[in-house]
């Protein structure tokens, strides 16, 4: 639907935040100097200043947020079922599978894409072990409704937090929300170190059970106490975190920046709605998701997203397809279809646009103007 002489640009979907990197020579030069290249100094640095980025009593940095996460679950009871979103990225529920539990797929919040505590409540079952949310796009849950049922029902309430760093809940970061939760640090997050992930809880049981079982399971007399994995990070990758954790203030406020130019200029466009977000936390906005309605906006999501691409805007469809839909999951996903309309709304119009630090006020305003230009050719997709 572009037409020939329309404006093209390059723009990036995201950039990590990064130090120059004259910043990390110094650094990097002591790492390589020491020969000390994992379970250094620069791993216990990095997880004081999470932990104290997060509000957490106790943080580990690991692998990756999944392996962080198949840690966590690694001690629940088995067999049993983990009640969670389908709307979410798939790391979300293969941590579950892997551990031998099952899936329990439940509908969102159609306002703040996130778990709805009531329907989590209404899947309980005498076979539940956890609860597991995300918070999705970086928009914390309703904490208070999920621990109400966790605690209600004697489960373990786990998060995966993977959008997690630079929100909060009540002034306070999402570390020691719930049991324990799951941070990732990969190149689209706000706090970068490659690949990698950071575990937090406000249990001292869990965090030594965590601590070991990273390690393989080795307490460190290679008389194993669990069924572990290698899930450590590498020194060189802690430097990158502690850099990056430095500049998160900085980070969020950009995001946020982008996030208001976005919401102030489409807010009044017919069709579009916006995530709703929590009015009780700091949204970290990983993402910045529109939800399209062809009838009003004039095109359907898919028509948008081909518009903006042809002039070089890319986008996501996060999360579509959702969990419950995907051939992997299909056992699990046959029992609930048709059970999470919200669900399947959400991720048949959801759209993400492109936010990041870096995004320039004339590359948000040349994305908005390619939006609200696609919303005038009614009747052409």
């Amino acid at each position: 639907m572009a037409s020939d002489n329309a404006e093209h640009r390059e723009i990036r979907f995201v950039r990590p935040f990064l130090p120059p990197a004259e910043e990390l020579v110094a650094d990097f030069q002591r790492i390589i100097d020491s020969g000390w290249l994992t379970k250094g100094p620069y791993l216990e640095e990095y997880e004081r200043a999470a932990a104290e980025a997060t509000g957490a009593d106790y943080a580990l940095g690991v692998a990756s947020c999944t392996t962080g996460l198949l840690l966590l679950l690694m001690g629940l009871e088995k067999p049993g079922e983990v009640i969670l979103p389908s709307f979410s990225f798939v790391a979300t529920v293969l941590p579950v599978v892997w551990n031998g539990l099952e899936p329990v797929f439940v509908d969102c919040d159609p306002d703040s894409f996130n778990a709805d505590p009531a329907r989590v409540e209404e899947a309980i079952t005498p076979r539940t072990r956890a609860i597991l949310a995300t918070h999705v796009h970086g928009n914390p849950v309703d904490g208070e409704g999920l621990t109400r049922v966790a605690e209600e029902h004697g489960l373990k309430l786990y998060f995966d937090a993977a959008h997690g760093f630079g929100a909060t809940w009540r002034g306070k970061g999402l570390g020691n929300l719930g049991d324990g939760s799951v941070l990732s640090t990969t190149p689209t997050k706000l706090v970068v170190t490659g690949e990698g992930g950071m575990v937090t809880t406000r249990h001292k049981d869990i965090y030594e059970r965590v601590y070991v079982a990273r390690e393989y399971g080795n307490p460190g007399d290679y008389d194993n106490t669990y069924a572990g994995l290698n899930g450590r990070l590498p020194e060189i990758n802690c430097l990158l975190g502690i850099k990056t954790l430095e500049l998160l203030p900085e980070n969020i406020s950009r995001r946020q920046a982008v996030a208001a130019r976005y919401l102030g200029a489409l807010g009044e466009v017919p069709g579009l709605r916006f995530q709703k977000m929590n009015p009780e936390g700091t949204v970290s906005y990983k993402d910045f998701a529109i939800l399209v309605d062809q009838e009003d906006f004039g095109i359907s999501r898919d028509a948008l997203e081909r518009h903006l691409e042809v002039r070089g805007i890319p986008t996501k469809r996060y999360f579509d397809p959702p969990i419950h839909a995907q051939k992997a999951f299909r056992p699990w996903g046959e029992q609930c279809a048709g059970k999470l309309p919200v669900t399947d709304d959400l991720a048949a119009r959801v759209l993400c646009l492109p936010i990041y630090a870096g995004l320039s006020e004339q590359e948000v305003d040349y994305i908005i103007q390619s939006i609200v230009e696609a919303s005038s050719h009614v009747g052409t997709a």
